[in-house]
């Protein structure tokens, strides 16, 4: 299974601990995995922060390759990607093949994921941070399986 793939299995199991509390209701499933796993907002919050770290490690270790990999002009254009793809997956990035078009896209996705370790809006962040590093690790699949 992809890495992305279980990061948005785990940031579902995170957004539906943190789904609030009313009175009167009775969540037996909920009280049930915080009894298991003794979920805490502060447990929460602290993934939620490392889990960002390591998405903004990569958005740096693959800034300065964007050329190369995610532009028309690298080795891998989006013509040749769209062939390769499979039909279910999909890829934001394709939508332009230039450079400062990808460069757009990693400013965004750098944004929502330092909104994702802050705590801005966490759930419609999360969201869209796990949609963006999807459609950027569809764009360069065959070099993330080489």
């Amino acid at each position: 299974m992809e890495w992305y793939i279980t990061l948005f299995f785990i940031s579902l199991f995170v957004i539906y601990l943190s789904l609030p509390r009313k009175k009167g209701n009775n969540f037996f499933l909920k009280n049930k995995i915080e009894e298991i796993f003794g979920a805490d907002l502060r447990l929460l919050a602290l993934f939620r922060i490392g889990l960002a770290i390591l998405l903004l490690m990569e958005l740096i270790a693959l800034a300065p390759d964007v050329p190369t990999f995610f532009s028309d002009e690298g080795l891998f254009p989006g013509k040749l990607a769209v062939q390769y793809m499979n039909k279910w997956y999909t890829c934001i990035h394709l939508i332009n093949g230039r450079v400062e078009t990808q460069y757009l896209f990693f400013a965004i996705l750098f944004t929502l994921t330092l909104f994702l370790m802050l705590g801005y809006r966490t759930r419609l962040t999360t969201f869209l941070v796990w949609i963006l590093f999807m459609s950027m690790n569809n764009i360069i699949v065959s070099v993330l399986n080489a």
